[in-house]
C-alpha cells in the first residue's frame, strides 16, 4: 500500500530533480562544512549566473508555500570543500588538493552546525565564473568596491593591488574566506582603531525568502541595513553583491613578531613594550613541551603587531608567485599537515594520546619559525595575514569576544586568563594530557550602538568607546570532549564572570555544550532588544511570523538557534567520529617515529618500542 506520505516524498524529490538540472546539477553530491561538523547529501550548485539565484529561491518558496505539511525545502550559501578525501595517515601533495584548498576552501563562512544544519537541500555556492570586483568613485572623489558573493578576501586584494589600492586593513586573518562569507557571521580583523570589517559595507544586493531583489542601505529600507549589515548568519537572504567604502591607496605595513617562552615573559613584554597598545595586535599561543623542567623548549607564544609605515622593504619588490598571491604558504602547509594525519589516531586511542605533544611542537615550529624577534615589511595584504598555513582537520573553536573598558583592561584580562590557563596546561601536561591545539587572542574596536538599532553583531558593546578582546580555544572535537578542555573552558568563564566582564560568543564557530540558542546569552535589557530586533528583521523579510514556517533559508536548527523556535533540534547534529582500526594503529604510530626522528623528539625512543610491539 502506498501512503500519502510516500507519495509526498516522491513529488518532493522529483521538483529538486527537475529544478536542479534544469541549472546543470544532475544528482545529490557529498557535501561537508569547513569544520566537518556537518556531513550529508545535498545537492550543490556552483552559480554562474548569478540570476539563477533569484529563480532557485522563489521556486523554493512557492513549493514550500503549496506544501504547507511537508518539512521546507532549505537553501543554505556555503563554503565547501571539493577535494579528494585523504587516506587515513597519507598526505595529499597533488596539485589538485592544492588549487581545491586556494579556491574551494572558505567561500562563505559556514563554521557552526548551528550556522548550517544537516537539513539543507541545495547548497549555493558561487563560481569563480560569477566573481566580479569592480572599484569606482563618487562625485566627492570617494572610492567604493563592489564585490560579487563568491570573492575571497585575498582575491579582491589582488584586484586591488593592480591598481595600487588597498583595503583597510582590519580583515579577518582568514584571509581565503569570501568577504561576503565572513561578513555573515560578524567577522572581524585585529586594529585598535578599527570596528568589524562589517561597519565598511554601505550597500547589500540580497534575495529576499520569497526570491525578490532588494537593496539594503543607509538609503533604501535603512532599518534592516543596521540591524542586518553586521551580522545575518544567511537567516533572511542570500546576498548578491556588497558595496564597500573607505578604499585607499596601497601602503606597506611593518610587523614585528616576538617568540616568548612562558607566561612570565609575555607579561613583560605586555607591560614593557606596550603591545596591545600598538595599530594591530595578534597573540597566537600553541602549549609546546609543559611538563619539561628546562627552558630550552620551543617557545610558546608569537606576539604580532603591525603598523603602518614608509620604510622600505629589505629586498626590492620581486614577481610574486600564484602562493604569494594568494598569500599562502603550500610548503608549510603540507608540511604542517604532516602532524594532522595523526589526529585521529592520537585521540581515538588513549595509550597514544600523549603523542599529541609532537604534533604541538611540530605546528609551532612550521607556524611560528625560529626566530625569537623578527620585522617584516611589506603591502598590507601579505603582511597583515600572518597565518599562512591551515588545518584540513575537523576543529572546534570557542571564540570569547569580551567588552573591555580600554587597552589596560584588556591586557590584564588578557595576562590572566593566559596565566590561569598556562598553570593548567602544565598540570594536565604532567598526566600526559594536551587537550588544546592553540589559543588566539585579538584587539579592536566594538560596535557601538547608540539608540539600540542594532542588531546580533557579536562585537557589538554597550558603552561608547569600548573594545572588544577576542579570545579563542581551538582543539579537535575528540580533545574537547575531554575534562581538561571543559576544565579550561569553564575557568575562562569563571574568571569573565568573576571579574564582571561581560562577553558575547562569536556565531559562526563552537560553543560550549549547554549553549545552543542567542536566547541563552542575549539576556540583560540591551542584549533582548537587539536579538528582538534581529528576529523582527528577519520575520519582515518573511513577509510576517505566519511564513517563517516556509522560508527556504531557514533549517530547523537555524530557527531555534536565532530564538524563533522553541523546538531544540540543534543538539541533533552529529560530529563525524571515525573509528580506529588496527591498520590506523599501526599507521600511526609508524608515522609517530617519523615526526619524532625530524625534532629528534625525546619520546623517540619509547614511541619506537610501541612500533616493535604492534608489528
Amino acid at each position: 500500500m502506498v501512503t500519502l506520505q510516500a507519495i509526498n516524498d516522491t513529488e518532493r524529490q522529483q521538483f529538486l530533480k527537475n529544478l536542479m538540472e534544469k541549472h546543470g546539477v544532475k544528482e545529490k553530491q557529498r557535501w561537508q562544512n569547513n569544520n566537518d561538523t556537518v556531513s550529508h547529501k545535498a545537492y550543490i550548485l556552483d552559480v554562474k549566473n548569478l540570476n539563477e539565484v533569484d529563480d532557485i529561491i522563489s521556486k523554493l518558496w512557492a513549493y514550500n508555500i503549496n506544501h504547507p505539511k511537508q518539512h521546507p525545502l532549505v537553501t543554505v550559501p556555503v563554503a565547501g570543500w571539493a577535494i579528494p578525501e585523504p587516506t587515513a595517515v597519507s598526505i595529499v601533495t597533488d596539485k589538485g588538493r592544492k588549487e581545491s584548498l586556494v579556491h574551494e576552501y572558505a567561500k562563505s563562512f559556514s563554521l557552526s552546525p548551528f550556522t548550517t544544519g544537516k537539513n539543507a537541500d541545495v547548497i549555493l555556492r558561487t563560481s569563480q565564473e560569477a566573481q566580479k570586483v569592480l572599484v569606482f568613485e563618487n562625485e566627492k572623489g570617494e572610492r567604493f568596491l563592489r564585490i560579487t558573493s563568491g570573492c575571497r578576501i585575498t582575491d579582491i586584494e589582488q584586484e586591488l593591488a593592480k591598481r595600487k589600492l588597498a583595503l583597510r586593513p582590519h580583515m579577518t586573518t582568514l584571509h581565503v574566506a569570501s568577504w561576503v562569507g565572513a561578513a555573515s557571521n560578524g567577522c572581524y580583523g585585529p586594529g585598535k582603531d578599527y570596528m568589524s570589517m562589517t561597519t565598511d559595507i554601505v550597500e547589500m544586493k540580497v534575495v529576499s525568502p520569497s526570491g525578490k531583489l532588494l537593496t539594503l542601505s543607509a538609503n533604501e529600507n535603512p532599518q534592516l541595513f543596521y540591524i542586518l549589515r553586521d551580522c545575518h548568519l544567511g537567516a533572511a537572504f542570500n546576498v548578491k553583491e556588497l558595496t564597500i567604502k573607505d578604499i585607499e591607496p596601497d601602503f606597506l605595513m611593518k610587523r614585528t613578531d616576538l617568540l616568548l617562552k612562558d607566561v612570565a615573559r609575555f607579561k613583560d613584554a605586555m607591560m614593557f613594550k606596550d603591545l596591545l597598545n600598538k595599530q594591530h595586535f595578534i597573540m597566537h599561543y600553541i602549549p609546546v613541551g609543559m611538563c619539561k623542567k628546562n627552558e630550552d623548549h620551543f617557545s610558546r607564544f608569537r606576539i604580532s603587531t603591525f603598523e603602518r609605515t614608509i620604510e622600505a622593504p629589505a629586498e626590492a619588490t620581486k614577481t610574486l608567485t600564484q602562493e604569494q598571491q594568494d598569500n599562502t604558504d603550500w610548503e608549510n602547509l603540507v608540511l604542517t599537515s604532516l602532524g594532522e594525519p595523526l589526529i585521529n589516531g592520537i585521540v581515538g586511542l588513549k595509550e597514544l594520546q600523549k603523542y599529541f605533544d609532537i604534533v604541538l611542537e611540530l605546528a609551532a615550529r612550521k607556524t611560528f619559525g625560529d626566530k625569537m624577534e623578527k620585522v617584516e615589511i611589506g603591502p598590507s595584504a601579505q603582511t597583515i595575514h600572518l597565518l599562512k598555513t591551515y588545518t584540513e582537520s575537523p576543529i572546534t573553536d570557542i571564540n570569547w569576544l569580551i567588552q573591555v573598558a580600554d587597552v589596560k583592561a584588556a591586557q590584564d584580562l588578557l595576562v590572566k586568563l593566559m596565566s590561569m590557563i598556562e598553570e593548567k596546561l602544565k598540570y594536565y601536561a604532567r598526566e600526559e594530557t594536551y587537550p588544546l591545539l592553540t589559543i588566539y587572542s585579538r584587539f579592536l574596536k566594538g560596535i557601538y550602538y547608540a539608540s539600540r538599532e542594532g542588531g546580533i553583531a557579536p562585537t557589538a558593546v554597550d558603552k561608547e568607546g569600548y573594545c572588544i578582546l577576542s579570545f579563542e580555544l581551538l582543539s579537535y572535537p575528540e580533545l574537547q570532549k575531554t575534562e581538561a578542555f571543559k576544565d579550561i573552558q569553564n575557568s575562562v568563564i569563571k574568571l569573565l564572570s568573576d571579574n564582571q566582564f561581560k562577553f558575547k560568543y562569536h556565531p559562526g564557530k563552537t560553543w560550549p555544550d549547554n549553549l545552543t540558542s542567542l536566547t541563552q546569552i542575549f539576556t540583560d535589557t540591551i542584549d533582548k532588544q537587539r536579538l528582538a530586533n534581529f528576529q523582527d528583521a528577519v520575520i519582515k523579510l518573511h513577509g510576517g511570523k505566519e511564513n517563517i514556517s516556509y522560508s527556504p533559508f531557514l533549517t530547523p536548527q537555524k530557527k531555534y538557534f536565532i530564538g524563533l523556535s522553541t523546538e531544540d533540534t540543534a543538539n541533533g547534529e552529529v560530529k563525524k567520529v571515525e573509528e580506529i582500526r588496527a591498520p590506523q594503529r599501526e599507521a600511526t604510530i609508524a608515522k609517530i617515529v617519523e615526526i619524532a626522528k625530524k625534532l629528534n623528539h625525546s619520546c623517540l625512543k619509547s614511541v619506537q618500542e610501541m612500533a616493535k610491539v604492534s608489528m
